[in-house]
């Protein structure tokens, strides 16, 4: 531990490369995958398995993706995106079919204004 309080971590970048990363202090509380897994009620490999692939950094979403995320059909996919007044990547001609993309801060803004407590 240097004299500073922070210890030296090292966090995977990718699959052949590490980082030391200083940790803000030792007084962080940190839980090992195990007690993650328990505090939460998930299993240990789908956490690892989560750790190991990184976050996920798409960058658009086509219709099918969004119907397949959202668990409804396309047909609703269109119609909320409509509601929400969400601008889509499009590169067909006015009138003409294509294959649309959906940016991703798009989805998250909708996302956020849909989420809501449960109770």
């Amino acid at each position: 531990m240097s004299s500073d309080h922070q210890d030296r971590t090292a966090q995977p970048v990718d699959a052949e490369k590490t980082v030391e990363v200083l940790a803000p202090s030792p007084a962080v509380l940190r839980f090992t995958i195990s007690e993650f897994a328990a505090v939460f009620g998930l299993e240990e490999d789908v956490i690892r398995e989560r750790i190991a692939r990184g976050p996920d950094r798409r960058e658009y979403y086509s219709i099918g993706e969004l119907a397949e995320r959202w668990r409804v059909s396309r047909g609703t996919v269109y119609n909320r995106l409509r509601s929400a007044g969400a601008k889509v990547l499009d590169f067909a001609a006015p009138g003409g079919r294509s294959k649309k993309a959906v940016h991703a801060s798009v989805v998250s803004q909708i996302e956020a204004r849909k989420t809501k407590r449960l109770c």
